[in-house]
């Protein structure tokens, strides 16, 4: 999974996403960060200095195409300070990894010079945003902490310098980013306020043997989550996810995911899942908001907006689908979904509801049972009956109203 984002510019709640994301954090009130970023002397790249600004120049650009490679040893951006990518124009995407084992701290702002171009980084020694960092990047940002970035023509780009990568000017294959096999770590997201928008993504995957990673996302206001964007695969929904892709036995779990602010707010097709697509099981998805939680609308294919924990792995070892919890004084859902679905052999998980009112409108369901996947555009939305799994139980405690109106 990749993160489109190319509304993002000076957003100081950072969206951070990747196929594999591990030990990412975005931090605050912690002591001043200092730059260091230097080459590792493998592709070219150079870093002359211009008071608070650090230029990145050089690197490699395979048959004068649309990839700009950089490699690094180091790299923290300061408090105050820019790390500003350049090049000529015709960039595509600039590919950056750091192979030296450190963790990249952020702490300033991240920036591209060239008109358009996506920025790709990479590093499987860990990545903290802290509370200063701001992008301003005019195309897409993709961050990873996995080993290897893909490309659709079979390269691979890695950040271990003892790996073969292969300089290509193919584009990066958006769901290639960081896939590797088991051992995800946790996301972590701390901010005033989290928005996504536009197809991008915070999430967690596993796609072998080994635990998926736990997701967290708070917020002392509010978490926004809203629409999809039209990828090169088809429109790819905006949202919180984790999942497991075990294809193995035994397979661990899926990591769950907790989302918790003042307001929670998904609409325009925005999802927030846990899902297992082979042996183990799904993670427990908890979405906990003070105030209200607020579920709308769908995106242009007709996806509704939702709260999923979906189990579709088949055979006698499949995982079932973790549960979801929500906690909320106000609930209103027009169009959205809260639901556990299996549409495999693994059983589906139960639902829990604690609020204060409740409010259906314009067709919203809240559904704990089995069902058929029905892509649309690529995107599977799990309607239909007929999974050979168990549903799971359903339960609402609503301390004042629950109403239930329109179609």
């Amino acid at each position: 999974m990749s993160l489109h984002a190319p509304m993002l510019r000076q957003l100081r709640s950072l969206l951070l996403s990747s196929g594999l994301l591990l030990g990412v954090l975005l931090a605050s009130g912690q002591a001043q960060v200092t730059t260091t970023i230097t080459s590792d002397g493998t592709l070219g790249t150079t870093v002359p200095q211009s008071g608070t600004v650090h230029n990145i120049t050089g690197g490699t650009r395979p048959g004068n195409g649309p990839n700009l490679f950089h490699s690094f040893d180091r790299f923290s951006v300061g408090t105050n300070d820019t790390a500003r990518f350049n090049g000529p124009t015709g960039i595509v995407n600039i590919l950056s990894r750091v192979t030296g084992g450190q963790q990249w701290v952020i702490d300033g702002q991240l920036q591209s010079a060239i008109p358009g171009a996506n920025l790709y980084l990479l590093n499987p020694s860990g990545v903290l945003f802290r509370s200063n960092a701001t992008l301003d990047i005019s195309g897409s940002f993709h961050v990873s902490t996995a080993d290897v970035l893909r490309f659709v023509d079979g390269a691979t780009f890695s950040a271990r310098l003892g790996e073969r990568s292969t300089l290509t000017t193919a584009p990066a294959d958006a769901q290639g980013v960081g896939e590797q096999a088991g051992d995800a770590g946790t996301v972590v997201v701390q901010a005033r306020n989290v928005v996504a928008a536009e197809g991008a993504k915070i999430s967690s995957s596993s796609f072998g043997v080994g635990r998926g990673g736990t997701v967290r996302v708070s917020a002392t206001e509010t978490v926004a989550l809203t629409g999809p964007t039209l990828g090169l695969a088809g429109p790819f929904p905006s949202g919180i996810f984790a999942e497991t892709v075990g294809r193995e036995v035994p397979s661990s779990n899926a990591g769950a995911v907790g989302v918790k602010a003042r307001n929670v707010v998904i609409t325009d097709g925005a999802q927030i899942s846990t899902s297992t697509k082979g042996p183990g099981p799904g993670g427990q998805l908890t979405v906990t908001a003070t105030e209200a939680l607020t579920i709308r609308g769908q995106d242009r294919a007709g996806n509704p907006s939702a709260l999923f924990s979906n189990a579709s792995g088949t055979g006698p070892q499949a995982g079932a689908a973790g549960d979801l919890v929500v906690s909320a004084p106000v609930v209103t859902m027009d169009n959205g979904r809260i639901a556990t679905r299996t549409v495999g052999d693994g059983n589906a998980g139960n639902i829990t509801l604690s609020v204060d009112r409740l409010e259906l409108t314009g067709g919203a369901q809240i559904f704990n049972g089995t069902g058929t996947a029905v892509f649309v555009n690529g995107v599977p939305t799990f309607e239909g009956t007929g999974g050979p799994g168990r549903g799971g139980q359903l339960t609402v405690n609503a301390t004042d109203t629950i109403v239930i109106a329109g179609q």
